[in-house]
């Protein structure tokens, strides 16, 4: 779209620049108090608005009761950030999103494909959400 034109990479493109992630206190605040979208599972919860903008921004939640040492939670969150990259957001019609996502007990003890397609499955739950609601 002439949107995604307009972006010098986007999301599915190479980088996951600081335009696609949430940075701000308030702009997380944002989705955990007027979130739209919920996908639950064991080991993570999506939570998402409508953000009007040109891109899908991301903000995760990785605490150390449910992910464990800091090895753990980088580990996750790379998981986190790499997926949602590689995401074909294109193939779910969408309004942009801001997503957070929140890890759940026991996410560090699953290994790195598993987490992989829960967070694959996850994403695609997400948009089609949002594009049935849109």
């Amino acid at each position: 779209s002439a949107l995604d034109d307009q972006l010098p990479e986007t999301v599915t493109g190479q980088k996951f620049t600081s335009a696609h992630r949430l940075h701000k206190g308030y702009q997380f605040d944002a989705v955990f108090k007027g979130s739209q979208l919920r996908v639950s599972g064991s080991e993570f919860l999506l939570l998402g608005i409508f953000n009007g903008s040109a891109c899908n921004r991301l903000g995760m939640v990785v605490g150390k009761k449910t992910a464990g040492p800091s090895v753990q939670r980088s580990r996750i969150k790379r998981l986190i950030r790499e997926s949602f990259r590689t995401f074909d957001h294109r193939a779910v019609i969408h309004p942009s999103l801001d997503v957070v996502i929140v890890t759940r007990s026991g996410v560090a003890k699953k290994a790195n494909h598993e987490l992989s397609a829960v967070l694959a499955s996850s994403w695609f739950r997400l948009f089609s959400k949002a594009s049935s609601s849109s």
